[in-house]
């Protein structure tokens, strides 16, 4: 009886499998052999799946941008407040920190994307768009007047980008919780001196 193979599941989990070797290596470094390899099937195997290089990429890109969105949203929405919420997140990211890491150079390589005018640039403004609003929702409960909830949304990205990296560079530098929890107490602060 031949096997049953869910196409779907497969092609996810060869997905998965090549991730790391894109945020090793980075999108133009790495070869189809060296993906299939990682992916523990041969070259044919993964063109079946994936007819080039970008579309494989395009899949990875996806696949952790909706990861990423559900699991964000699962924890921020377990806290109430927005220093709670940031504390969850730092938390949750620290216990992750390898992942984040290569993922911040997967999304170095989607930059290099971004003004192509393919469908593929939409859909990652629309993905980094969604980002956005799930950040926001970590301020969710503040009064439009104390502060405006867009700088609020792109000095976390900020904070989130730029920590991620200087860790890599430095990983004595303070962990996600610590700068999360000083950022929360800011924005606790700002509240306070508003009343």
């Amino acid at each position: 009886m031949p096997k049953i193979v869910d196409h779907d599941q497969y092609r996810e989990e060869l997905t998965w499998a090549c991730y790391r070797v894109f945020a090793d290596l980075g999108y133009s470094r790495c070869t189809m052999k060296e993906l299939a390899r990682a992916a523990g099937v041969t070259p044919g195997t993964l063109y079946h799946y994936f007819p080039d290089k970008f579309q494989l990429f395009q899949s990875v890109v996806r696949t952790i941008a909706e990861t990423d969105l559900g699991e964000w949203d699962r924890v921020i929405q377990r806290a109430d407040g927005p220093a709670a919420r940031l504390a969850e997140l730092g938390q949750y990211i620290d216990r992750n920190e390898i992942y984040f890491a290569r993922q911040y150079r997967i999304w170095r390589d989607v930059a290099a994307h971004l003004d192509n005018g393919d469908p593929f640039s939409e859909e990652l403004r629309e993905l980094y768009a969604r980002f956005l609003k799930q950040l926001e929702s970590i301020f969710e409960g503040m009064d439009a007047s104390e502060v405006s909830s867009r700088c609020l949304v792109i000095t976390l990205a900020s904070i989130l980008d730029g920590l991620t990296f200087h860790r890599h560079v430095d990983p004595t530098h303070p962990s996600f919780t610590e700068v999360f929890a000083a950022f929360g107490n800011l924005i606790q602060a700002q509240r306070g001196s508003l009343s």
